[in-house]
């Protein structure tokens, strides 16, 4: 394949992992894990 082609895949895929659902946004997450800490709080900010 062409390199410039691979050089926009590797940009676009490395992006990709900073790249954070809106489906979380907004949803609260109890532990309810024996044992385990933390809870994850409602923050409702989307990035759209």
């Amino acid at each position: 394949m062409d390199d410039n082609l691979f050089e926009k895949l590797r940009i676009l895929s490395d992006a990709a992992k900073y790249d954070v659902s809106c489906i979380s946004s907004g949803v609260e997450r109890k532990n309810n894990t024996v044992g385990g800490i933390g809870n994850a709080s409602a923050a409702g900010i989307c990035h759209a």
